[in-house]
């Protein structure tokens, strides 16, 4: 647990499904913009971090991930619809602190978050391939969690 108690570390990256420190080991403060509160540390991730987490995209999706049909991926959305659902409390907590929000405002967007994971895994699976150009990745910082997640997923969607 982080000092935010949350289940992962923002002071860490997670590159190739693990959390490990920036290579440089540097964070940034992280602070509660409503109140200006010292809440915790975000990982500061450099060049070397990028390197190394374009890297695992790529081997990911020139080896296992790339084969996972389309339907396959719609599952795995639906997946995280359910993980969404489970976690609406944590997600709404981390973002209200993280933007500063009020919590029902930030419950509102993380509840909002389910349907649309459902939309794009119940697309994938009746429709098949999506869209996304070939080769198309995105890596982003965990901040603002509820809405732009699915935003930062998609991506994750093509074939």
């Amino acid at each position: 647990m982080s000092e935010l108690g949350l289940w992962f570390d923002p002071s860490k990256c997670l590159i190739n499904g693990e959390w490990v420190a920036p290579a440089g080991g540097a964070t940034l403060p992280l602070e509660n913009p409503s109140t200006g509160e010292r809440i915790g540390e975000i990982a500061r991730g450099g060049p070397e971090d990028v390197e190394a987490a374009l890297a695992a995209a790529r081997a990911a999706y020139e080896g296992p991930w790339g084969k996972v049909t389309a339907a396959e991926r719609g599952r795995i959305l639906l997946k995280l619809r359910d993980l969404v659902l489970a976690r609406v409390d944590d997600l709404a907590r981390i973002e209200a602190m993280d933007v500063g929000k009020p919590l029902k405002q930030a419950r509102a967007d993380a509840v909002a978050l389910a349907p649309t994971c459902s939309g794009s895994g119940c697309w994938l699976c009746r429709l098949g391939p999506c869209a996304w150009p070939a080769g198309l990745g995105l890596a982003e910082h965990w901040s603002n969690v509820a809405k732009p997640l699915h935003w930062r997923l998609q991506p994750l969607t093509e074939t």
